[in-house]
């Protein structure tokens, strides 16, 4: 099992007013007035601040097996073009 699929449980969606809302258990309470919501394909992650690239590509990966990228080849050298006015 994950660490996303077993820190993970079922709870309920309900209206209010015409907006639809979830409940959210004690154990997963946020301590802030507001949420950020972000989808990733028919899934939608809620975190007390916007998420970051990096955490975009770990809920990505998170039900990949470990080990899964060990065959990627880390490029000697990146290809890319000098930026004018880089060092200034």
């Amino acid at each position: 099992m994950t660490e996303a699929a077993a820190n993970s449980v079922k709870t309920t969606v309900f209206m209010s007013g015409n907006s639809q809302a979830i409940r959210i258990p004690k154990d997963f309470r946020f301590d802030s007035e507001t949420v950020w919501l972000k989808k990733i394909g028919k899934k939608i992650y809620v975190s007390p601040e916007p998420l970051s690239a990096l955490d975009v590509l770990d809920v990505v990966t998170a039900d990949l097996p470990d080990g899964w990228a060990d065959g990627f080849d880390v490029p000697a050298e990146l290809p890319l073009d000098p930026i004018p006015g880089w060092d200034e």
